[in-house]
């Protein structure tokens, strides 16, 4: 297996011939959370990151050599067995090569035509064929000469688009010697919808105006009728009707005084200015600047300043005929502005994406330049029409590279390659650059899929706190934030509605209420959300702080990215069954501060907020990282067997979904007393699964005490000959204040009122908040009538797995 296990070494500063031992056990189906703990004195001490990083390689061999497998019966299937294509699935060592290798044979699978045939043969000589292309194809059997040589140059043009041996080597040059030019990076949704505001705009003007001029004739025609009609009638009238035509000019100062109306309505346009768009000359791919992937949207003509300045100001007043009224002298009044349109997610999705892409806008970069975050995004940037790029480079000389690789191919056809590969260089070029970039967007994901796997290890391996009850606020509003109180076990006592808004009076309120629940409920640790009303949660615990005595509050803030997902889920229906979603999401805030490795676990990871560029990856290729992460989380500390819900079950080292259903239909029956009684439970497909997953299932109250503790079953005969050697007294079969579960208990109630049991044993439904019974100190009292959450924790445990003395490891593993 060609494992770079030097490269490995390096990075973890481990020796190799401890990772030559390591990877066979890898190959077996060992896992490293269970090789770090128990095979760590034969490993010399490797550690687990450098254990995964081995199994990741491995894994990644695999599949890869699964893959070729499959590839090279796909390419004996077809009918040319093109021998280039071929040795490069045999050469290939990564998934991206493999990849194109696979869309090219699906190019394979129609009927050849003879030309085809020719061209392979020509593109992969055998001994004794010369330059005579009549002779050659005399030589394939079945073969129409004359058809064969008639379409042989586009033939031949074809294989070389996609002949892998022109494609690695066209990779190999625009890696050392092309650049990426960011022509122009802008929102074309943004500019178009401001185009089509300002034609709108023209529009109603013009329509305005032409309706305008049609009664303009109108109202000039009845002027002098009654002018006339006014002097034979009454001469001494004739001073008031010589003043009537004065007034239009009187009346025109105070319409020119409206001019902010006009103002107003060109403010939209201002607020959203349109980029300097590239001309089509610059789109248009050359041999110097060819495109990166299909060609980007038409360039927009930016509108002409001047052009506003020769139309009227207020086109109304200056075409409105003469309306003076009693209170033309008045000022205007003011016109409320235009409400602007929300944007959707996509949207504001775009936006970022600029602002993020924006400094690249202009430069022209080399690949080894750009950042696996940057290269990801442009990528995002060009599939979303936001980014203009091409490819700069010397065409000639990519052009003499290729004649080059290809009339090795076949030196006595040198000169005739040579000539066919310049007159179809631009497609050769434009297949070359699109693998070039696909490789370098590979590379990024692959990077950033590591970078967001490190963001989910480091949530899942931060250390818990220290607390005995906690009161979780999910700071999500308007008006109230979902609060839970949860102890360090994991049960729900109470679940409340509190307000969280700034006025006086609703802040009096929440910090009344607040005090009252952690005085009943004895909370010595208060969780906020990181939710859109944290502002006026944080403002009233303030106020609650300021008003107890000094260091006796504690809280702190917690990120809720995977709240929502685990009160969605199907592992918070089965726990807290009863429960609203909204609680349920306040008390796994609680849970993930004081055990977070526990709390992720249950969550789905791909719908975690792990990074900003988690979207633009693959779901297949992260889900195999998170999940192995998900691993290393839930085997810390173990889990209790009785207790445990079946998603965490399955997600411990040895574990599948079926030995933790089997389990669990196991224990709902009669529980689990001891570790011997797992290796009959039915599932088991190998001694590896078993022999890895028996030290992370501990039973409590099992006849042999160890049975409780982290020590391997192997290592129990050692671990009593140390514990007396050294004087050390065994640990106790199960933690204080520990209570059995009571599947049988807990069915028949459930059954009596008219509910489903959780999975939770032996726990019922949270009491309402209007209902809640007085909760007395958790220090001297379980109260197993409160709904559980965290079903892995005994009651009364320790809340740091790591300094209980029911873990008690083997000195020697």
């Amino acid at each position: 297996m060609a494992v770079d296990l030097e490269a490995i070494a390096r990075n973890g500063r481990c020796d190799v011939s401890s990772l030559r031992i390591a990877l066979p056990l890898l190959e077996q189906g060992y896992s490293p959370p269970f090789l770090a703990r128990y095979r760590r004195d034969e490993l010399s001490g490797l550690d687990e990151s450098t254990l995964w990083t081995l199994a990741a390689s491995v894994h990644a061999e695999q599949a890869i050599a699964s893959r070729k497998e499959g590839l090279i019966e796909q390419w004996n299937a077809t009918a040319l067995v093109d021998p280039s294509i071929g040795h490069a699935i045999r050469k290939a060592s990564s998934r991206r090569v493999l990849g194109r290798l696979t869309r090219r044979l699906k190019q394979e699978s129609g009927e050849p035509a003879p030309s085809d045939k020719l061209a392979v043969r020509l593109l992969n000589p055998q001994k004794g064929d010369g330059d005579e292309l009549p002779s050659i194809a005399a030589k394939i059997e079945g073969l129409d000469a004359d058809a064969a040589i008639a379409g042989l140059e586009n033939s031949v043009a074809d294989r070389l688009v996609g002949d892998p041996r022109v494609i690695a080597a066209a990779i190999r040059w625009l890696s050392k010697n092309a650049r990426i030019h960011i022509a122009n990076i802008s929102d074309p949704h943004t500019q178009k919808a401001a185009e089509e505001k300002q034609a709108q705009q023209e529009k109603q003007a013009k329509e305005k105006k032409e309706k305008e001029a049609a009664e303009t004739p109108a109202a000039t025609q009845a002027a002098p009728d009654t002018a006339s009609q006014a002097t034979a009638t009454d001469e001494t009238k004739a001073p008031e009707a010589a003043a009537e035509p004065s007034a239009p000019a009187q009346e025109t100062p105070a319409s020119e005084n409206t001019a902010p109306v006009p103002n107003e309505t060109e403010a939209p346009a201002a607020e959203t200015p349109t980029e300097n768009a590239a001309s089509p000359e610059a789109q248009k791919p050359t041999t110097q600047e060819p495109a990166v992937e299909s060609p980007t949207p038409p360039a927009t003509a930016e509108p002409d300043e001047a052009k506003p300045a020769e139309t009227p100001v207020n086109p109304e007043a200056a075409t409105k005929p003469d309306t003076a009224k009693p209170d033309a002298g008045k000022p205007a009044q003011k016109q409320e502005p235009a409400k602007t349109k929300k944007i959707s997610p996509r949207q504001r999705r775009r936006r970022w994406l600029v602002s993020v892409l924006k400094p690249l806008s202009g430069k022209r970069l080399s690949s080894n330049k750009l950042s696996a975050f940057q290269i990801v995004m442009l990528g995002r940037a060009l599939r979303s029409q936001v980014a203009e790029c091409s490819f700069e480079y010397d065409a000639a000389k990519l052009v003499g590279e290729l004649q080059r690789v290809v009339s090795g191919f076949n030196r006595p056809l040198e000169s005739k390659l040579n000539e066919w590969v310049l007159e179809h260089e631009a497609n050769i070029r434009e297949a070359a650059e699109a693998a070039w970039w696909d490789e370098m967007h590979e590379r990024a994901s692959v990077r950033l899929i590591g970078i967001a796997a490190d963001n989910l290890r480091r949530q899942i391996n931060r250390g818990s706190v220290d607390a005995k009850t906690v009161m979780s606020i999910d700071a999500v509003g308007p008006r109230t934030a979902a609060t839970a109180i949860v102890s360090a076990d994991g049960r729900v006592l109470h679940c409340e509605d509190l307000p969280c808004q700034l006025s006086t009076a609703q802040r009096s309120q929440a910090v009344a209420k607040m005090g009252e629940l952690i005085h009943a409920h004895h909370v010595d640790l208060i969780i906020i959300s990181n939710g859109p009303s944290r502002r006026a949660c944080m403002i009233a615990l303030g106020e609650l702080i300021s008003q107890s005595p000094d260091s006796t509050l504690r809280w702190t803030l917690a990120d809720r990215s995977g709240a929502d997902v685990y009160a969605g889920s199907d592992v918070a229906g089965q726990e807290m069954r009863s429960t609203p979603r909204r609680f349920r999401s306040a008390a796994w805030l609680a849970f993930s501060v004081l055990q977070p490795a526990h709390a992720i676990v249950k969550v789905d990871p791909l719908k975690l907020r792990l990074a900003s560029f988690q979207r633009e990856l693959s779901d297949d290729a992260m889900a195999d990282i998170l999940g192995d992460v998900m691993v290393s989380g839930a085997s810390r500390g173990g889990v209790d067997v009785n207790r445990a819900s079946v998603a965490t079950l399955a997600r411990l080292p040895g574990m599948s979904d079926s030995i933790a259903q089997s389990i669990d239909q196991v224990r709902r029956k009669s529980l689990i007393g001891s570790r011997d009684e797992l290796l009959g439970v039915d599932g088991w497909t190998s001694v590896s699964e078993s022999r890895q997953a028996l030290p992370f299932l501990r039973v409590f109250g099992s006849d042999e005490a160890m049975d409780g503790t982290l020590i391997h079953p192997d290592d129990y005969p050692l671990a009593k000959k140390l514990a007396g050697a050294l004087d050390i007294e065994l640990p106790p079969a199960s933690p204080p204040g520990y209570i059995p579960p009571q599947y049988a208990d807990e069915e028949s109630a459930a059954a009596k009122t008219d509910t489903s049991a959780t999975d939770a044993p032996g726990l019922k439904e949270a009491t309402p908040a209007a209902a809640s019974p007085v909760v007395e100190d958790l220090s001297a009292k379980v109260h197993p009538e409160n709904e559980s959450f965290g079903a892995e924790q005994p009651a009364d445990a320790p809340a740091n797995e790591e300094t209980s003395p029911s873990q008690t490891e083997d000195p020697a593993a």
